[in-house]
């Protein structure tokens, strides 16, 4: 019973001064309630890969990964290189970042 109560109270402890800590700091990460969540751009991009019959390559089974990381990855660059989101790219500039994630997929794949 010792036991069970000294558990109870260190999981009471650790709640508490996780509210207090978030009451105290306000609605800042990690304490926020959904502020990155809070809204969405009105555009989405959706990957995937083909190969050369334009038949779609499943990326979990050959490349161990899914589409949303490779959103991420399209992200990131796009915001390292400056490089605006949200409008359709010149075919030269897509061809560009797509063959730079391709080339960072399979040396994922290969490490």
């Amino acid at each position: 019973m010792k036991f069970k109560t000294s558990k109870i109270l260190q999981k009471s402890s650790i709640t508490l001064i996780f509210v207090l800590s978030s009451l105290t700091i306000g609605d800042f990460h990690p304490f926020a309630r959904f502020n990155m969540y809070s809204s969405f751009p009105n555009w989405a991009y959706f990957f995937y890969i083909t190969d050369q019959n334009e038949e779609v390559i499943p990326l979990q089974e050959y490349f161990n990964t899914f589409s949303g990381e490779l959103s991420h990855d399209f992200s990131a660059y796009c915001n390292f290189n400056s490089i605006m989101m949200g409008i359709d790219l010149p075919p030269t500039q897509n061809k560009s970042i797509g063959d730079k994630m391709l080339h960072n997929l399979f040396n994922k794949r290969n490490s």
